[in-house]
This record gives C-alpha cells, sequence and structure tokens, in this order.
C-alpha cells in the first residue's frame, strides 16, 4: 500500500453538536457528531472562521448558538483572540465552557511534578512502545495500548492493563534480555526491566493504579451525554470525598498499596528495601 506524501497529509479537527429535543413533551439532550473538518488555516481566526461555515453548511440557526466547549489551549479559550472570543463577538449568548474532562485530566498532570510518578510513566510509556513497535513482541504479552495524551480515558486504562499485566510483562523483559537474537534488542529489554524491578517503581506503580481506577469512571461520566453541570459538580465532589477520606487515613491507605506492591515484588522474587 502506498504511504501518503507530506503534502496528503491535513490537519483536522472534529465538529459535534449539543442540543435539545422534545419527545413525548419532554426534552431531552442529544449529540451528533457532524464529521471532521479539514483545518488549513490553524490560527484561531482561521479556526474559527472555518466552525461558523461548516455550521452554516449544515443549515444551523447560529442565532440560538448557547455555548460552545473546547480545551483549553490558547487558541481556542484564550479572552481576547481565542476560537471562543471570537465565536462569541458575533453570537454573544455563545458561553465557553472548557471540557470538564480535560480540566480533570489537567489537575492530575499535575502529579507528573513529583519525579517519581514522573519517572514510571515514562517507564511505562518505554515498555509498552517496546513491545507494541515489533509486530513479534506485541505477540508476548496482552495487548496494552499506549498511553494518550488526548484521549484520556484511554490514558488511565493503559495503566490499569499495564499494571494488571506487569509480571508478565517483566516475565517477557527477562526472556528477551537473554535470548533476544537482536543485541540492541537485549539490551533494551535488559535495560527496562531493570527500571521496572526497583521498589520505588512498584510502590509508585500500584499507587498510579489505585487512583487510575478512582478516576478512570469520573472521566467517562463527564462525557455522558445527559450530563449537565450540575451533574459534573456531583461527580467531582463525590471523588473529592473519596480522596479526602484516603489522606484523612493516611497511614491505611498507603499500606493498601505497599501490601500490593510487596506481593507483586514477592512473585517477581523482588526485595522491597528503604532507599539510602
Amino acid at each position: 500500500m502506498r504511504q501518503p506524501t507530506f503534502l496528503e497529509l491535513h490537519e483536522q479537527m472534529s465538529l459535534g453538536v449539543r442540543f435539545t429535543e422534545t419527545k413525548c413533551g419532554m426534552p431531552y439532550v442529544r449529540e451528533e457528531f457532524l464529521g471532521f473538518v479539514p483545518v488549513e488555516d490553524r490560527t484561531a481566526e482561521g479556526i474559527a472562521s472555518q466552525i461558523l461555515s461548516v455550521c452554516e453548511e449544515y443549515g444551523l440557526n447560529l442565532d440560538k448558538l448557547i455555548g460552545q466547549g473546547y480545551d483549553g489551549c490558547s487558541a481556542m479559550a484564550g479572552k481576547e483572540g481565542g476560537v471562543q472570543a471570537i465565536i462569541r463577538r458575533q453570537y454573544p449568548k455563545a458561553l465557553f465552557v472548557h471540557c470538564s474532562s480535560h480540566r480533570l485530566n489537567l489537575v492530575i498532570n499535575d502529579v507528573n511534578k513529583v519525579s517519581e510518578v514522573r519517572n514510571v510513566v515514562g517507564t511505562v510509556k518505554a515498555i509498552i512502545h517496546f513491545f507494541r513497535e515489533s509486530s513479534q513482541r506485541r505477540k508476548l504479552i496482552p495487548n496494552v495500548p499506549m498511553l494518550c495524551e488526548t484521549r484520556w480515558t484511554h490514558k488511565y486504562r493503559s495503566i490499569r492493563l499495564f499494571a494488571e499485566n506487569f509480571v508478565n510483562i517483566v516475565e517477557m523483559l527477562t526472556c528477551l534480555s537473554t535470548t533476544a537474537a537482536v543485541k540492541k534488542t537485549r539490551d533494551t529489554a535488559f535495560q527496562l526491566l531493570c527500571a521496572a524491578r526497583t521498589p520505588s517503581f512498584l510502590i509508585t506503580l500500584h499507587a498510579i493504579k489505585k487512583y487510575s481506577a478512582l478516576f478512570e469512571p469520573t472521566t467517562q461520566a463527564l462525557q455522558a451525554v445527559q450530563l449537565d453541570l450540575l451533574g459534573v459538580q456531583t461527580h467531582i465532589r463525590e471523588l473529592l470525598t473519596v480522596i479526602r477520606k484516603h489522606r484523612e487515613d493516611a497511614a491505611y491507605s498507603f499500606k493498601t498499596i505497599f501490601d500490593q506492591a510487596r506481593a507483586t515484588a514477592d512473585t517477581l522474587d523482588v526485595i522491597i528495601t528503604a532507599p539510602r
């Protein structure tokens, strides 16, 4: 199959609409995906113009436009020159709402400021990439998707699946570090194996797994069609309540994580010791 050339590749954005419809005398919320829209001008003015022109092509009455939602980058959310500001100057009722799922992801990403978490996430990415870049190595472990930076539900799912299959992954790394025919493959497997068998990695991985299990359903709930701002607030408050309870009883919460990490370490013959 011929690979597309650079000139044949186009920047695209997805466009969807959210609206209310009356059925049996009761209003309900609907969402419809309009399609992928090619973007030639990636400035805020160009994107805003493209959004409005496509909506007009679909025959939408933009005088009834009361909201617009994007992620928080300056090109989209800027108060003066962002896409939302440009559209709102023409349609003042189109209030901008920062995607709730994206905001939650930004908050969680602040955890990457902790060096141990940043190192573990980097190692997890490297290990997944190592197995997925080769069709032969991909068959050695269950299918664990790459950590996606934009589809946030997939990020949590990737971490969960990686943690659930961690013992199998380490066993395959051990095998490849000694039996792989290519020296580069053996060296890479050995380096990743050493990084994945440290006590710090095991404990931090189980901590990430535990809280990813809390964030994953919340992130999915924030993408529900019928969800409104009150529902968003309810989900976030419930999540905060759970996290506060963990903080109030930090010793028990950490013991749970540590016991899981120690069980994994025992399976892999890793001795957990305190760092110097």
